[in-house]
């Protein structure tokens, strides 16, 4: 790993843990180089190339750091040809990082919601400040249990929770139902 790349490695984990990028003398030292120089070569590349802005009030902040290259799309169906020139990239920092403060992650367990395509082991993102609204998925306690379900309203106008999965039944709270936030974003590995 050559200078550059080990330096946009290091802007990124700093950015990722502190929501700001550090300064020239906390590069230096990481760096271990002997002056400030090196660091202000290096800097002045990554600005000109965008991978690194100044907002309005000068200060420095990711560009395109946490981009990642988008090479188009890929059919899940009959195979065809993908123009693999396409240069586009995808902004993971807006994508994923840059969520609201309050956020939190719950890894889903079962297959309740498989045709929302939301699978065992998956990661849900939920907003516990979104208001939620019938039709959103969310992670609510229906009679002191937690569930992944789509917020839903039956022909009587009951309030319940629907699966994504024919093969689970429709719940209706029999005490009380808590919503504890919207599903923004589900992420897999593989």
């Amino acid at each position: 790993m050559n200078d550059r790349e080990k330096l946009q490695k290091y802007l990124k984990s700093h950015f990722i843990l502190s929501k700001t990028l550090p300064s020239y003398r906390t590069i230096q030292k990481y760096m271990q180089y002997k002056s400030v120089n090196g660091v202000t070569r290096i800097m002045k590349q990554l600005l000109k190339e965008g991978i690194i802005m100044k907002d309005e009030n000068g200060v420095i902040v990711p560009g395109s750091l946490f981009n990642i290259p988008l090479k188009g799309t890929i059919p899940a169906g009959m195979p065809i040809f993908v123009d693999s020139e396409q240069d586009n990239s995808l902004d993971l920092y807006k994508y994923l990082l840059n969520l609201p403060n309050n956020v939190f992650c719950l890894s889903v367990r079962g297959d309740s919601m498989i045709d929302a395509g939301i699978f065992d082991g998956d990661i849900a993102y939920i907003d516990p400040a979104r208001s939620a609204r019938i039709g959103d998925i969310v992670a609510a306690c229906i009679d002191n249990e937690w569930t992944l379900k789509y917020l839903a309203v039956d022909d009587d106008r009951r309030l319940c929770l629907k699966p994504a999965n024919k093969k689970y039944p429709t719940l209706y709270p029999q005490e009380q139902l808590t919503i504890g936030g919207v599903l923004i974003r589900a992420a897999r590995d593989y």
